[in-house]
C-alpha cells in the first residue's frame, strides 16, 4: 500500500485518472498492452492466445515476477490457479455433470486441447509432459512457473485487504521488445523514471 501511494503521488492523482479512463477493453484487441499503451503489463498464460489472435505481430517476452530482496533463488515461482470449471447451483443432472467436469479437468488429451487452444496451462503433470503441447517461447514461461515446486495458490482468507493484496502477487510479465510505448508516461515523466527509494526490476522489455 505504502509504494501504491507513493506512485500515486508521484505521477499525480488526477494524471492517473486521465490515463486510466482511456484505456482499451481488457478483452479485446483494444488491449492497452496489444496496442502499445503500455509497455509491461501484469497478466496469465491467457494473454499470449489474445495476442496471438489479435496482435500476432506483436514482439514481446513474458518473465515470472521479480522476487523480492532476500528470496532471489526462489525467481521462478509464481501464483498457479489451474483450470476453472465448475456445476452451476440446480443443475438437473449434477451427477452427469460431475463426470463431464471430471474428465475434463483430468482427460490429458482434453487438456492438451485447451491448452493448444486457449492457451490454459494443462493442470496434470501427464498433459504437461505431452508431446503433443504446442509451446511458444511466451507460453513457455508459464509452464515453467506451473512446474516449479514452489509455486502455489493464493492461501484462502478472509480479510479483503489480504485477497487484494495477494492478486499482485507472483504472477507473469509481458514485456514488448524493442518497442516504445505510444502516449508517454502520465505526467511527462521521462520513461523509465522511479518514485524515489523505488526501483522497479521488471523484466520483458529490452
Amino acid at each position: 500500500m505504502d509504494w501504491q501511494k507513493e506512485l500515486i503521488d508521484f505521477y499525480g492523482q488526477e494524471n492517473l485518472q486521465e490515463f486510466v479512463a482511456g484505456q482499451g477493453n481488457e478483452w479485446t484487441g483494444e488491449n492497452d498492452f496489444q496496442t502499445g499503451r503500455v509497455a509491461m503489463n501484469l497478466d496469465g498464460e491467457w494473454r499470449t492466445a489474445f495476442i496471438a489472435d489479435g496482435a500476432p505481430d506483436l514482439n514481446y517476452m513474458t518473465a515470472p515476477m521479480p522476487m523480492p530482496d532476500g528470496l532471489e533463488d526462489e525467481y521462478g515461482r509464481g501464483q498457479v490457479g489451474g483450470t476453472i470449471i465448475g456445476i452451476p447451483d440446480g443443475s438437473p443432472h449434477p451427477a452427469e455433470a460431475w463426470l463431464l467436469v471430471s474428465w475434463m479437468a483430468s482427460d490429458t488429451d482434453t487438456l492438451v486441447y485447451m491448452a493448444n487452444i486457449v492457451r490454459n496451462v494443462p493442470t496434470t503433470f501427464a498433459a504437461l509432459e505431452s508431446p503433443d503441447l504446442d509451446v511458444t517461447p511466451q507460453f513457455q514461461t508459464f509452464l515453467d512457473m506451473f512446474a516449479d515446486p514452489l509455486s502455489h495458490y493464493k492461501p484462502t482468507t478472509r480479510s479483503v485487504t489480504a485477497t487484494r493484496r495477494d492478486r499482485v502477487g507472483p504472477g507473469g510479465l509481458a514485456g514488448r521488445q524493442g518497442h516504445r510505448p505510444r502516449g508517454g508516461a502520465p505526467g511527462g515523466r521521462r520513461r523509465g523514471e522511479q518514485p524515489a527509494g523505488r526501483g522497479a526490476d521488471l523484466r520483458g522489455r529490452t
